[in-house]
């Protein structure tokens, strides 16, 4: 039976041996994840898509539900994110870019009389909670299906008077002099409306971020909001109706004129019947005669 080897006997090595040894292990460690290195970039490596829409989302399928308009937005936006050129973007068949959309626009899309268009963009303003551009944009959308041009000054003229109050209050019709304008100058003023309701949600929690309920102030008497005891024009009034209503049952009550005495009047008053009836002088009256003596 050959002997067993001690497998872990001690080995010693010298300083010089042990740098050579974690020499050479480094550097078969760096081979080692180079080669995988280079294993996995050939593994993943692809060739750059072909310059066209084959990878685009956006599908439209002609039907009356579809909403060209978005299909059109959404083709446009894919085509400037991946720098599509007009060539590879359009058929042969079609003159240029600016042409297909415009034949897509006038097969697919719904077309409405000049007027309705008109009762479509004074139909409604910005509401308080939607987005200024994307209030724009749909403003827009409605100017493009129009049969003319309209210039971008009058544009800018209508789509300021239906925005939101707070936009109009914080931004005048001079400082606009382009839609870029409008959308940087609203998207700034949006910002701040978003930090200081983002300030107000702060101060109206504590520490533990557990909202802060305010009770508004309530007076038990009237169990109205709003005010306390010192202002309830209800209480105040029932003190006013307490104080009329005392001093006229205090002028009310009667008094006897002969005497004075509360509670009586002349005639039946007992302090005026004790006293002792005035006698009546009875003065007779003779007839004078008018015959002559």
């Amino acid at each position: 039976m050959p002997p067993k080897l001690n497998i872990l006997a001690s080995v010693t090595l010298s300083a010089d041996q042990f740098k050579q040894l974690l020499s050479t292990i480094m550097e078969q460690a760096t081979t080692t994840q180079q080669s995988e290195v280079r294993r996995s970039v050939s593994s993943t490596s692809y060739t750059r898509s072909p310059d066209s829409f084959a990878k685009c989302s956006a599908r439209f399928n002609g039907s009356d539900d579809a909403n060209v308009e978005a299909f059109i937005d959404n083709i446009i936006t894919y085509k400037d994110c991946t720098n599509i050129s007009d060539e590879n973007g359009i058929k042969p068949s079609t003159k240029d870019w600016r042409s297909a959309v415009n034949i897509l626009r006038e097969v697919y899309s719904k077309k409405l009389p000049t007027h309705a268009v008109f009762r479509q963009l004074f139909a409604r303003e910005q509401t308080h909670h939607e987005a200024t551009h994307i209030f724009v944009a749909k403003f827009r959308a409605l100017i493009a299906q129009l049969p003319y041009s309209v210039a971008e000054e009058m544009q800018l003229d209508k789509v300021y008077g239906l925005l939101a109050l707070k936009i109009r209050k914080r931004l005048t019709r001079s400082e606009i002099n382009s839609f870029k304008d409008l959308l940087n100058c609203a998207r700034e003023i949006e910002q701040s409306f978003r930090e200081s309701a983002f300030r107000k949600q702060e101060i109206n929690t504590n520490q533990d971020g557990m909202q802060i309920k305010k009770l508004r102030p309530r007076y038990e008497h009237c169990k109205k909001f709003g005010h306390l005891k010192n202002e309830c024009r209800q209480l105040e009034k029932e003190n006013d109706d307490k104080e009329l209503s005392k001093s006229t049952s205090a002028r009310s009550k009667p008094e006897c004129y002969g005497c004075g005495t509360p509670g009586y009047y002349r005639w039946n008053c007992p302090k005026c019947k004790e006293k002792t009836d005035v006698k009546t002088n009875i003065f007779e009256f003779s007839r004078p005669s008018l015959e002559n003596e």
